[in-house]
């Protein structure tokens, strides 16, 4: 599958039905710095395609959850200018993040940190701060 915000990204599936993007979508790196932010319960219908997407807000220290829809071409990729989001709720408590398909983070103080296309990924659903 394709990043809907960049269609020359394929996003990672890096746990049943949560997709995250390698390149735009797993936080600060060298080439620049980009939110923590993955989509799952993704739904394409013809050319128009939506899902849940949850994004972590350092400024609120939470998640920030909301429903993101956009337009596909024959590849499956993103049509420029055609992403739309509608913000559901935030995602602050434990209980709320026990229960969410949050992005998966890599936190370390030591040594430079791996690109998310780089980690190995288990087939079950487990913690998503790494």
């Amino acid at each position: 599958m394709f990043c809907p915000l960049n269609g020359r990204h394929r996003l990672i599936e890096i746990a049943p039905g949560l997709w995250q993007c390698p390149k735009c979508g797993f936080g600060p790196t060298i080439d620049g710095s980009f939110p923590f932010w993955a989509i799952s319960c993704v739904d394409i219908v013809d050319h128009e395609a939506e899902a849940l997407a949850i994004k972590y807000d350092c400024r609120l220290d939470a998640y920030v959850s909301s429903c993101l829809r956009w337009i596909v071409d024959e590849e499956g990729k993103v049509l420029p200018g055609t992403v739309d989001e509608d913000l559901l709720e935030y995602i602050s408590t434990k209980a709320e993040k026990g229960g969410s398909p949050l992005p998966a983070i890599y936190q370390t103080n030591e040594g430079p940190r791996p690109r998310l296309r780089q980690l190995a990924w288990e087939s079950h659903l487990g913690p998503k701060v790494l």
